[in-house]
C-alpha cells in the first residue's frame, strides 16, 4: 500500500488536500476507503472522476430498502448477504440498455447459487426467476428516479445486523426506455 503525503492531491480527484478530503474518513471508516480505491481501480469505471458528492440519501440505505422486503425473510448472515448480492446485480441490469438482461441474470444466479441436495433444479429456477421478477418490477415501481450503476460494494456483518458500503456511479439516461 502507498503512503499518501497528508498536503499531497486527494486521491479521490476532488482537487483538495488529502489531509482534508479522503484522511480524515480514512481514519473515521477505512473499509470505506478500501471500497472507494478498489472502485477507482475497476475497469468498469474507466475515464470516470469519482467524487465525494453527498446525496439526499445513501446509496447503501437506496439498496437495503430496495432488498428489505426480502431481508425481512432471510434468517441469517448469509443469506442476507446472498439478498444484497441478488439486489444489487438486478438493480444494475434494470440500469442497461439490452432487454435480455433479465434472462442473463436468472441465468448467472442459477449458476451461481446451486439448489441443495434433494431440490428440484426446475423449481429451483422458476423460485429465481420469480425473485428476479419480484426485484426487478420493485426497480421499475419504486426506485426508476434512481440512475446510479453500483460498481462495488463490501457487506459487513455486525451485531446489530449489517453495514454495507456502496461504490456506484451516476448514469444519465439509464433504462429510460422500459
Amino acid at each position: 500500500m502507498v503512503k499518501i503525503s497528508r498536503n499531497a492531491p486527494c486521491i479521490c480527484g476532488s482537487g483538495k488536500k488529502y489531509k482534508k478530503c479522503c484522511l480524515p474518513k480514512e481514519e473515521e471508516n477505512p473499509g470505506l476507503v478500501k471500497l472507494i480505491n478498489r472502485v477507482k481501480g475497476s475497469s468498469l469505471l474507466e475515464d470516470t472522476v469519482i467524487m465525494d458528492t453527498p446525496l439526499p440519501k445513501k446509496m447503501s440505505e437506496i439498496i437495503i430498502d430496495f432488498a428489505q422486503p426480502l431481508l425481512d425473510k432471510a434468517n441469517n448472515d448469509s443469506a442476507k448477504e446472498t439478498v444484497i448480492s441478488i439486489a444489487i446485480l438486478v438493480w444494475n441490469a434494470t440500469l442497461m440498455p439490452d432487454e435480455g438482461m433479465k434472462k442473463e441474470i436468472i441465468k448467472e444466479l442459477c449458476e451461481g447459487h446451486k439448489p441443495l441436495d434433494g431440490d428440484d433444479p426446475l423449481k429451483f429456477e422458476v423460485y429465481t426467476m420469480e425473485i428476479v421478477d419480484f426485484l426487478w418490477n420493485r426497480k421499475m415501481r419504486e426506485f426508476a428516479a434512481h440512475k446510479r450503476l453500483i460498481a462495488d460494494y463490501q457487506y459487513e456483518p455486525s451485531e446489530n445486523g449489517f453495514h454495507l458500503n456502496v461504490g456506484s456511479v451516476e448514469l444519465s439516461g439509464a433504462g429510460d426506455e422500459k
